[in-house]
């Protein structure tokens, strides 16, 4: 029978370097795959990363002999090594060459299949099996110290995911790969002696990183093998940092002024123009589509959401404002526009009357105490995933009808809402929108205070783009008669005004948002309004009715433009399927390894580890989604948030080891049924407390999000290790690797679930879901009996 040995210093040392640079290294893919796929790619990383782990866990169990104690210094320097080696040698093939590329160079047909990309996939997997294997070994060996082993790797993970941030800005993405080779060289060097002829490996690719971080120019580690047509692709200068990788794209003329493109992860572009006497015509700001607003109400002072390159400054100063409040949430492209291209710009953001704002700007808003006679929002897109794109597919806070109130409270009284879109794809949902928030706001009749624009073909870029004016007080007719004179100027089509409807698209879109049913063409797409709670305004394809389709089960009927929005959607619903293969997988090969028994209580113990590893990653969404809108900057507010919980995690299992294993036996089953109620109580009344202290000090923002994450996160904590300790005492410790890849198989079905939840149902439902899985816990806990030993006769096969 295997009992638990000492962990020494080396061991927790191991376990810390390696569960740090995992969550680093997941991380800083998300970044990764925003640059060379599209966007909906990202939280593919979180998925290999738990794979990974998945798959390291089930290969442990499997093989017991191989991986017996006199053995884990050696495992742990052979597995360490893999990691080391496999960090740069996945990623860089990945990134440079691709399984197609490799085929090309050898004379061989290449084209993207499935099993190709599969091969991609499963080739980045390598470094997080290798460190999966790593870490259920030393669980594994160390099951009696299970909670202070498992408090290291939480709060190394919590280090990991703060760390990434400033390595992403000075590193950028490619370097950071290589910096987590040289820190995963580190944790190897201890097991040194142990690994025999191997053991100069890893040493020495430590050392060939470190050389090529310090030595080669950032500029080298650059171009990409792209995986999405390349319609944008960013040129030097490029710089990174937590949010994306921003260059520039060639000078070029348009509408009778010189543009270059900021161009971030090369998906998104904006626009930075020549300044005025730089070459370039400033009649264009008074004919530009953002102009309407501005003929309107010449001289007011405008918020501009999501200010980019600049472009839009040029258009509100062209009118006179006494000021223009320009927010942009990345630093990164406020620094090519006013300083690397300042000449260029005229430093548009340095210009009189002009107050950058740096920030989320839903935060910004909700924090000003400032009305606006405009507030104007273009074309502003999330296809850049951020960090917490991995999480959050397409979800955007800033076109959804609790945004769009937050911009009616902050309103003069007749002040103007100008928000952009592509038309006709996305028209429909953000008239509903909209609308919809205006009659929330208690307005009697929103039709007289919404006026829609629509630009001829060629002003777009590939699309027409509309124009929604939402008025706080009605629409006069001397309005709509400027209006008028604005579209006639400028070739634009008033398709709305309160009176009348001039396009067949808007007026079936009005009935639709009064319940008449979708628009010709738009069958099964869900056009009505978002709100926070269903943030995802770009993806109008329910993962329910894709699957449908898939199927045979329904026909498609998509309007010109849906393809990424059924990429996307496509992409959530084959992953879903693959992780509960890999979930059903997992859990079949050790039973079938066991001809099919578990001892005692085995079906309980396999309950009690699944529900733990669906409801940490449903909560850590749901707390990541929600806190977002409170502390404002996405990718600060992930680390933040995910850091803390990883933190108070890692507290609540070093504090659960203090007690015996008996004690927590008899404790467990309580504390995680006061989990599940306290996240059950959050699921309901988190969004009107958070709501509540929008507008109060950040201090006190951070504060309350503290709270709101330690709380669950410190019970939660305590769940996993104790229950591997009590593993051990009980004389079943060859399950703990089992049950590792069963809570990495389920986290990573938790990780896509929670999303197509999301999308179907909303957040609440994802936290009740969560809540209940730490019901289901506690109820598995109870009657697994783990205070019984392993029946006689029946060992643990180690």
């Amino acid at each position: 029978m295997h009992v638990g040995v000492r962990m020494s210093r080396r061991h927790f040392f191991a376990i810390g370097i390696f569960a740090g640079l995992t969550i680093l290294c997941q991380i800083a893919l998300t970044r990764l795959f925003s640059v060379v796929q599209y966007y909906h790619g990202a939280f593919l990383a979180i998925s290999l990363a738990l794979f990974g782990f998945a798959v390291s866990g089930v290969f442990v169990f499997l093989r017991p002999q191989a991986f017996r104690r006199e053995h884990l210094d050696r495992q742990l320097g052979r597995y360490g090594t893999l990691f080391v080696l496999a960090v740069p040698a996945s990623f860089c093939f990945y990134l440079y060459l691709g399984v197609e590329g490799l085929l090309r160079a050898l004379g061989l047909p290449a084209g993207r299949s499935l099993p190709l990309v599969t091969l991609e996939y499963v080739l980045l997997a390598v470094p997080f099996f290798a460190s999966g294997i790593c870490i259920s070994l030393l669980l594994y060996h160390g099951a009696s110290q299970a909670n202070r082993l498992y408090a290291v790797d939480l709060i190394s993970s919590a280090t990991g995911a703060v760390l990434v941030i400033p390595c992403l800005g000075l590193l950028g993405g490619p370097k950071t790969m290589l910096f987590a080779t040289a820190l995963g060289a580190l944790g190897v060097l201890p097991f040194r002696a142990a690994t025999r002829a191997a053991r100069w490996l890893a040493p020495a690719a430590g050392a060939a990183a470190l050389l090529a971080l310090l030595a080669a120019p950032q500029s080298a580690f650059n171009q990409f093998v792209l995986r999405k047509p390349p319609l944008v692709v960013a040129s030097e200068p490029i710089f990174w940092n937590a949010f994306s990788m921003v260059g520039v794209g060639p000078e070029r003329e348009a509408q009778g002024y010189r543009m270059r493109n900021i161009i971030i992860d090369n998906s998104v572009a904006t626009a930075m123009v020549g300044a005025a006497g730089n070459g370039g015509d400033s009649a264009w700001t008074r004919r530009d589509w953002n102009a309407a607003a501005h003929r309107l109400k010449p001289g007011a002072e405008v918020l501009i959401i999501g200010s980019g390159g600049g472009r839009d400054i040029h258009v509100a100063r062209a009118h006179g404002p006494e000021r223009v409040w320009a927010v942009e949430v990345n630093p990164l492209v406020v620094r090519m526009s006013n300083e690397v291209f300042g000449d260029f710009t005229g430093s548009v953001y340095s210009e009189p009357g002009v107050e950058p704002v740096l920030g989320d700007a839903r935060s910004f808003i909700a924090n000003s105490s400032d009305r606006y006679g405009i507030i104007l929002a273009s074309l502003i897109d999330t296809w850049a995933a951020s960090a917490a794109g991995a999480f959050a597919l397409t979800e955007n806070l800033l076109y959804t009808s609790d945004a769009f109130r937050d911009y009616y409270d902050h309103l003069a009284d007749d002040g103007i809402l100008s928000v952009s879109r592509w038309h006709p794809l996305e028209t429909p949902r953000l008239l509903a929108t909209g609308l919809e928030a205006w009659k929330r706001e208690g307005v009697a009749d929103p039709r007289k205070h919404a006026v829609l624009l629509v630009t001829g073909p060629a002003a777009g870029m590939g699309n027409q783009i509309v124009v929604l004016l939402m008025k706080k007080s009605p629409f006069t007719a001397q309005d709509i008669r400027s209006v008028e004179a604005f579209c006639a100027e400028t070739v634009m089509v008033c398709a709305l005004t309160p009176w009348t409807v001039r396009d067949p698209l808007v007026a079936q879109s009005l009935r639709a948002w009064e319940g008449s049913g979708a628009p010709e063409g738009w069958s099964g797409l869900d056009i009505a309004p978002v709100s926070d709670e269903r943030p995802f305004f770009f993806n109008m394809l329910k993962p329910s009715t894709q699957a449908l389709r898939m199927l045979g089960l329904r026909a498609s009927q998509d309007p010109a433009g849906f393809q990424a929005n059924l990429e996307a959607t496509r992409m959530l619903v084959l992953l879903l399927v693959t992780v509960v293969v890999l979930l059903a997988l997992t859990i079949a090969l050790p039973l079938l390894r066991r001809g099919g028994g578990l001892g005692a209580g085995g079906p309980w113990i396999l309950a009690y580890f699944t529900c733990l590893g669906l409801g940490y990653i449903l909560i850590e969404i749901g707390l990541i989604q929600r806190l977002i809108l409170l502390l404002g900057k996405p990718v600060y507010s992930l680390a933040l948030i995910l850091s803390t919980m990883l933190l108070a995690s890692g507290t609540g299992s070093f504090v659960a080891g203090r007690p015996s294993a008996g004690r927590m036996a008899r404790a467990l089953p309580g504390l995680l049924l006061g989990t599940a109620a306290i996240l059950a109580v959050l699921a309901f009344f988190a969004p009107a407390w958070i709501r509540g202290l929008l507008g109060t000090p950040f201090a006190l923002r951070v504060a309350a999000s503290l709270l709101l994450v330690a709380l669950p996160a410190f019970p939660m904590g305590m769940a996993f290790p104790s229950a591997l300790r009590l593993l051990g005492e009980s004389g079943r410790t060859s399950l703990v690797p089992w049950v590792w890849g069963v809570n990495g198989a389920t986290s990573v079905l938790a990780s896509v679930l929670a999303i197509v939840l999301a999308i179907e149902f909303g957040y609440t439902l994802v936290f009740l879901l969560g809540a209940a899985c730490y019901l289901g816990a506690s109820l598995s806990f109870r009657a697994w009996g783990t205070g019984r030993p392993a029946p006689a006769g029946r060992g643990d096969g180690g």
